[in-house]
């Protein structure tokens, strides 16, 4: 962005000012014993103490965390990480007073996913979580990240 300021200000003819825009990359993560199960039963699921994980104690299972990053944030990568790679996840949102949800990544667990629909960050209209999907018996979730970026 170039800043034009009218000649003579300052006691100069002619002042121009060049305005950096700047990025950051910031990172969120959670360990899987954050995740709170769903479906069947949110009782049969443990979270380990020890090392943070979330364990299914029956089929079936959709552990899930909201997710808070700051508006306008642009989402670059998203990954949840767990037991069995052949499941899968997925990071969603929801417009805020309704149902109406949409999903912005989704992979198998383990795998990151680089290419996120609607990436920026509205939070006066959406809401934000990861869900794993299908986690069976013995099945653990070990933790999610998520890569984003600020424009200052």
């Amino acid at each position: 962005m170039v800043l034009d300021l009218p000649g003579g200000l300052f006691g100069q003819d002619d002042v121009r000012e060049t305005i950096l825009e700047r990025t950051e990359t910031k990172f969120w993560s959670c360990t899987g014993g954050s995740m709170v199960g769903m479906r069947p039963d949110i009782d049969d699921c443990t979270r380990d103490n020890n090392d943070g994980d979330w364990s299914s104690q029956a089929d079936n299972h959709f552990p899930q965390i909201g997710v808070n990053l700051p508006h306008g944030a642009i989402v670059t990568a998203c990954i949840v990480t767990g037991s069995n790679g052949a499941k899968s996840w997925v990071f969603r949102r929801v417009v805020i007073g309704s149902k109406t949800a949409s999903t912005l990544a989704a992979a198998n667990l383990n795998t990151e996913d680089t290419s996120i629909t609607n990436a920026t960050i509205d939070n006066s209209t959406y809401g934000y979580w990861l869900i794993a999907q299908n986690i069976d018996t013995g099945e653990e979730i070990y933790g999610a990240r998520i890569i984003y970026t600020i424009v200052n």
